[in-house]
């Protein structure tokens, strides 16, 4: 599978679409929503994901985009 995320987070005045460098990081993100989608029944385990692309921005609108895909 590959995982392709991206995480958006309110700008509250910064730049629309920039990239966030702060915390949290995107493995400790990441973690936690694999762990969800593998309890969601997304896939048997996230092992099978072997493929992932990670960003954070800053946006307005906020929120998480999620597209999983199979190889």
């Amino acid at each position: 599978m590959r995982l392709l995320v991206k995480w958006c987070f309110p700008a509250e005045g910064r730049k629309n679409g920039s990239w966030r460098t702060a915390k949290p990081d995107t493995d400790n993100l990441e973690k936690a929503l694999k762990d969800e989608m593998t309890r969601l029944h997304f896939w048997a385990d996230d092992a099978q994901v072997c493929s992932e692309i990670v960003e954070k921005f800053w946006s307005d609108p906020c929120g998480v985009f999620v597209r999983v895909e199979e190889l």
